[in-house]
């Protein structure tokens, strides 16, 4: 089933301190290129000025799988970062985790830290992450939202979602991640994630049918979802990350992903840029068609070795 999934990836928005956003930008710039550096298992550690709430940040990371999440930074350099952190009476900065496998330990190693930071670790409701990123060249894309679905309906959303997450799994490889969990502020929430390598791959390879896409599941999936204030779709929160703003959310973009809030990759704060092929197996996309090609071969081959049984087994 394509529902198990062991990477984790997490968005965290954090409230910094007033007058310490560059002291922030500093101690981040420093944090996310120590640990990118020395844990193999991290894709994407990268974080950005929140463009609608001053003195706030976004964060978004990629494990390969939890383990990856116990590694801790050097003590000065985690020190520095969570001094700018605002853990003021009041703050809720918050961190959405969407993943497998992280059970019991995780929880408790998230919980201890001493970063201020609520971190919602929930069983995913539908979907999947893939734990390569095929060898396809990013940098990736990525939407995240909180969709609201209609009352009564949860069930059926996340049948519909699983449906097309499973066609996604077996027809696009370049849909590196498509899963979700209700929300725990809102029940009638689903907190979304999507996932995809590029542009070519990854975008039109899950939308368009001749590429691996299939908008019936697709409309299924969001007739689900609550109404306002577009159909099919009601997201009181959703960023996306990539670069094809102009693309995406311009005038040309769909309803849809007018509601994101985008962020371009060099937007974000100086860091390492995703690489969701990071401690893979080395193969190149070449050979991933030919991987794929020579799959489709073997099955065939295999489809009429058995017709041909049957046919001779019956004389």
């Amino acid at each position: 089933m394509s529902c198990e999934a062991t990477p984790i990836i997490m968005y965290c928005t954090r409230t910094i301190k007033a007058g310490n956003m560059d002291a922030y930008k500093a101690a981040w710039t420093a944090y996310s290129t120590d640990m990118n550096t020395r844990v193999a298992g991290i894709k994407a550690i990268v974080s950005f000025v929140d463009k609608d709430k001053p003195g706030q940040v976004i964060q978004y990371f990629h494990y390969s799988c939890a383990g990856d999440c116990h590694i801790e930074p050097p003590r000065p350099l985690a020190a520095n970062l969570r001094a700018t952190y605002d853990d003021s009476k009041g703050v809720d900065d918050v961190c959405q985790v969407w993943g497998g496998g992280y059970g019991e330990k995780l929880k408790t190693v998230l919980s201890s830290r001493p970063d201020g930071l609520r971190y919602v670790l929930k069983p995913l409701s539908a979907g999947f992450i893939r734990p390569t990123g095929m060898g396809l060249a990013g940098p990736p894309i990525v939407f995240i939202s909180r969709r609201k679905v209609q009352a009564g309906r949860m069930p059926a959303y996340e049948k519909a979602m699983q449906d097309v997450c499973d066609h996604w799994y077996a027809h696009c490889p370049g849909l590196l991640g498509g899963c979700a969990y209700i929300s725990e502020e809102d029940p009638l929430s689903s907190w979304d994630l999507r996932l995809m390598a590029n542009w070519e791959d990854g975008y039109l390879g899950h939308k368009l049918p001749e590429r691996g896409g299939n908008p019936a599941l697709g409309k299924a999936w969001f007739t689900n979802a609550a109404s306002p204030p577009v159909p099919f779709s009601g997201m009181p929160s959703a960023v996306a990350f990539s670069n094809y703003g102009e693309e995406l959310v311009g005038p040309n973009g769909s309803a849809g992903n007018k509601q994101y809030r985008h962020y371009r990759w060099s937007e974000r704060i100086p860091g390492p840029l995703p690489d969701l092929n990071k401690g893979d197996p080395s193969f190149s996309r070449t050979e991933l068609r030919h991987h794929l090609i020579a799959a489709g071969v073997l099955a065939a081959a295999a489809i009429g070795w058995l017709a041909y049984k049957r046919a001779t087994s019956s004389d």
